[in-house]
């Protein structure tokens, strides 16, 4: 064998001696008084779309259910809190015994804010209603979560108008 393949050869004993060494267990295992912890539940993550449709008779909405996907995973942060203005939406995800679990305002989906550069180069905004439009939710669930409502919110001294309620273990 040359001395330059000698060496290769040595090296790739070591190093695979090395990782044989590195991966073996700890051995015997013997009684342990901790007890590991096995969550009973994976987190769940809820993806809503919805279709929602501005009512000129009524002063509700309708609003429509589109689709929901559930899987496993956690949100990294929590979307920042909004302070609700009249005719926006607040979602309430309850359990099996109605306690409310979780809330949340949603900003008026059928009112947009569209900002563009005007002929002088100047940035505006521009509010714009729409009759009907889409909008998704992605929440993150707690473990004994199985409602969630749509109200639509009038003001701060009126009650909220129900507006839509799903369960969301419940196949569409």
């Amino acid at each position: 064998m040359k001395p330059g393949n000698y060496l290769k050869f040595s090296l790739v004993v070591l190093f695979s001696l090395f990782q044989t060494i590195s991966c073996k267990g700890p051995g015997k295992i013997t009684g342990s008084s901790e007890k590991i912890e096995i969550p009973a539940e994976s987190p769940k993550i809820a993806f809503l779309n919805f279709s929602i449709k501005n009512d000129s008779i009524h002063p509700e909405n309708s609003v429509r259910l589109i689709n929901k996907i559930l899987t496993d995973g956690k949100l990294k942060d929590n979307p920042p809190s909004v302070i609700p203005k009249p005719n926006d939406l607040k979602y309430i995800v309850s359990g099996n015994n109605s306690k409310e679990l979780q809330t949340g305002f949603i900003p008026n989906p059928l009112k947009q804010t569209l900002e563009y550069v005007t002929e002088t180069g100047q940035l505006a905004k521009r509010d714009i209603e729409s009759d009907s439009t889409q909008f998704s939710l992605r929440i993150q669930l707690e473990p004994d979560a199985r409602y969630f409502s749509l109200k639509k919110f009038a003001g701060q001294d009126s009650e909220l108008i129900p507006l839509l309620k799903v369960d969301l273990f419940q196949n569409n």
